[in-house]
């Protein structure tokens, strides 16, 4: 599933650190790495962090390795 079609799934705009942890299947901390590293947009308002379904959906096709032997 896509971040955008999640988004859409659950009638929302933008999506929270702990929402695109989950669906990245990795920490909060890593997406706040990766945010602050300029990696992944994000919006700040206050001390509230939120990602673009789109943005992170272009992280994620950008940065996708396929190997054909082993790993790394």
């Amino acid at each position: 599933m896509t971040f955008k079609e999640f988004a859409k799934q659950n009638h929302c705009i933008w999506l929270t650190p702990k929402q695109v942890a989950k669906l990245m299947q990795c920490s909060l901390e890593h997406v706040y790495e990766l945010a602050k590293s300029g990696r992944i947009a994000y919006i700040k308002d206050g001390k509230n962090v939120r990602f673009k379904p789109e943005d992170l959906d272009e992280y994620e096709q950008n940065k996708y390795v396929r190997r054909e032997r082993g790993f790394i």
